[in-house]
């Protein structure tokens, strides 16, 4: 009876969800879902280079190895989405399927969607209550913001946005 056991359990990791990923942008698999085609940035040339640059300053802030988001999917969408208790939200991280959602429409480039925010769900192994400190230090937020932004002003999409506090949790 014991061995059957083991052999389910042995089996279970292979049952989860891995999305094929990346290597270019540490192992994430990239799911571009836009039907009404309004955000540009989505299909820019440099879109996996920037991506790059939010998932490794997102992982320094949270402590964790940019390759800790291999196999995990980053669906870019549109439209408001229902996650948690929230039918409003415009981004969401999902365990089960390891799929973290954006909806690019509300957004003027990767550097300002909440990419970072849903890597914290991530990291922090979901902390949907937003408890670790982490999501309310607004004057770390601002800097890793300003790190993002920096030297994008010259860009067509983005720069030069203030931080009000996208990234915090509340």
């Amino acid at each position: 009876m014991r061995l059957p056991l083991l052999v389910l359990l042995l089996g279970l990791p292979a049952c989860a969800v891995q999305w094929d990923g990346d290597p270019a942008i540490y192992g994430l698999d990239l799911d571009v879902a836009l039907t009404q085609h309004n955000a540009a940035w989505t299909v820019r040339d440099d879109l996996k280079p920037r991506l790059r640059t939010v998932v490794a300053a997102a992982a320094a802030y949270w402590g964790i190895a940019p390759e800790a988001v291999a196999g995990w999917r980053l669906r870019l969408t549109e439209g408001l989405l229902e996650c948690g208790g929230s039918s409003t939200a415009n981004g969401c991280t999902t365990a089960d399927d390891r799929t973290v959602t954006i909806t690019a429409n509300y957004f003027v480039c990767i550097e300002s969607s909440t990419l970072v925010h849903e890597l914290g769900h991530v990291a922090l192994g979901g902390d949907s209550d937003h408890r670790d400190p982490r999501w309310r230090d607004s004057d770390a937020l601002r800097a890793l913001w300003a790190d993002l932004h920096a030297g994008l002003a010259g860009a067509p999409d983005c720069g030069g946005e203030p931080y009000h506090g996208q990234w915090q949790g509340f």
